[in-house]
Order: structure tokens, then sequence, then C-alpha cells
């Protein structure tokens, strides 16, 4: 994620998913079915509230934005239910969390 001069926050999507939030999350996702799917939208949409209502308050914007397309490393380990993506997301550094939350928005489509 990188923040303009305007203070507007952009993302890009990746072509493979993993490289951000890690295999065994893209995994979990495609084998959600459609009731799980909508937990894990709610909690996506939750935490992007979330993000921006921290990001509006925070005194130098700039220091959540990035040069790097993606991190050295995923930003989730093992996830097999939405317990554990919930308490990933939270983990999240914030200069990845909205990447991490477009990119499972994405997914879920």
């Amino acid at each position: 994620m990188w923040v303009d001069s305007e203070g507007v926050f952009h993302t890009a999507s990746l072509p493979d998913p993993a490289l951000l939030i890690g295999a065994s999350m893209v995994d979990f996702i495609r084998n959600s079915g459609l009731l799980k799917r909508a937990r894990i939208q709610r909690i996506v949409d939750k935490e992007e509230e979330r993000f921006l209502e921290d990001a509006r308050s925070a005194v130098d914007i700039a220091a959540y934005g990035t040069d790097r397309p993606y991190p050295p490393h995923p930003v989730f380990g093992t996830v097999t239910n939405v317990r554990e993506l919930r308490a990933g997301l939270e983990a999240v550094s914030m200069t990845w969390r909205l990447d991490a939350i477009v990119t499972i928005d994405e997914m879920l489509g």
C-alpha cells in the first residue's frame, strides 16, 4: 500500500495472492463454503472500517505506506479457521493490513 500526496491509500492486485497473504490463507478462502465466506466477508469489512478509522487519526499517515509491492514474506502463517483469520488480520502491520484486506476481499469476489 502507498499513500499519495493527498493522503489517499492505494493498493495493487497481485497475480498470486499467496505472495501477500500466504498459501494457507488462499487455500482456506478457496475451500470455504458460502456461509463461511459470508462470515469472512463481514470480518474483512469490519477490519477495513477499523483500518480507515485508525489511519484517519494517525499523526503521520505516510508512515503507513511502503514502496514495495508486497512484503518479503506472507503476512499470515497457517490459517485453518475463522478465529485464526481474525487474529491474523489484527496482527498484520498497518503497512500491509489494507493490502491483506483488499486481497481477501477480491478473493471472496
